[in-house]
């Protein structure tokens, strides 16, 4: 359980991610992790949240914020470790995907400002779900979502999605030519303040 919690880099500093969730091997596996009311905000190269190996947990309340202007995400959830992260505490585990999260009430905000920078980057990850809560943009952006790798059953719902300043994105998710997305990623019912979807 982690809660309570906030996580800011200062002026000028980029760190690697905000917060690194992650099953180590030798059966020391993430899975039910509880994570409330946790702020994490500053300048990413992994994003605010870069989860790997990480299952059946819960996310409820909590803020994440990226500022780094780059074709980077402010929640990464990658199932092979796309980013290939590792731990000086531990080795990372390649036997656990990423499924079955659940974000309840959260905010996820992409603040870059890039065209490819995104509120959440989806790969090859299942069952995950977004209940209220909001995704955002600093403008400029492509897509709110970007998804890659086959993900399945991916669902917002009453997640609001909008911009904080300059145009709206053209589309909510951004898939890449050859990549299926999945039976059911487009479970969504989310209200947008802009026209685009």
């Amino acid at each position: 359980r982690l809660q309570d919690f906030v996580l800011t880099t200062g002026p000028g500093v980029t760190a690697i991610s905000g917060l690194f969730m992650a099953s180590a091997t030798g059966g020391y596996d993430l899975d039910m992790a509880y994570v409330e009311n946790l702020y994490v905000s500053g300048s990413f190269v992994g994003g605010a949240l870069y989860a790997c190996a990480h299952a059946s947990s819960y996310y409820n309340g909590c803020k994440f914020y990226n500022y780094r202007n780059a074709a980077m995400p402010a929640v990464f959830l990658s199932a092979a470790n796309g980013w290939k992260f590792q731990s000086d505490f531990a080795t990372v585990s390649t036997d656990v995907g990423v499924s079955d999260l659940t974000f309840t009430a959260c905010e996820i905000h992409d603040m870059s400002g890039n065209a490819e920078g995104y509120c959440t980057y989806l790969d090859g990850c299942g069952s995950i779900r977004f209940f209220g809560g909001n995704c955002s943009q600093k403008g400029g952006g492509n897509a709110y979502h970007f998804v890659v790798n086959n993900p399945a059953h991916i669902g917002f719902y009453g997640n609001a999605m909008y911009t904080d300043n300059g145009p709206a994105p053209a589309y909510v998710f951004e898939i890449p030519s050859g990549h299926s997305p999945g039976a059911h990623i487009l479970d969504a019912a989310c209200s947008l303040a802009s026209t685009n979807s």
